[in-house]
């Protein structure tokens, strides 16, 4: 998986896990490709990510990297979680399409095409 490893080297570890809520721990270079917005932190059944490259959903995993613009669909029997970069958690039913569209300390932009989410702070 090319994307998470690339997506890996923008975090800067040295300064601990409270860094990942934070701008100053993510690299300009990678910044311009794909911004980092969460991390998957729970998988029932399926949950498919939307590729453009390839025009087609994929499956992804738990603990994935999760990126600004992304678009993730639970299967109708799946439940997902997110957790979000800035500490808000969001919870997918089944059947749901969320895309991300900004993520920030002041404002989370999620787009819900279908389906329920709940965000909990």
């Amino acid at each position: 998986m090319r994307l998470n490893a690339s997506i890996w080297g923008v975090i800067d570890f040295s300064y601990g896990t409270d860094n990942l809520f934070h701008s100053s721990s993510w690299s300009g270079r990678a910044n311009e490709r794909l911004a980092l917005a969460g991390r998957i932190v729970h998988v029932e059944n399926q949950l498919l990510r939307y590729v453009l490259e390839i025009g087609d959903w994929t499956a992804t995993v738990k603990d994935a990297p999760v990126g600004v613009r992304d678009v993730l669909y639970a299967v109708p029997e799946g439940r997902d979680e997110i957790l979000m970069l800035d500490e808000h958690w969001l919870r997918m039913s089944g059947n749901t399409q969320v895309q991300l569209i900004t993520v920030g300390p002041d404002l989370s932009e999620i787009d819900v095409g279908s389906g329920l989410t709940r965000i909990y702070k």
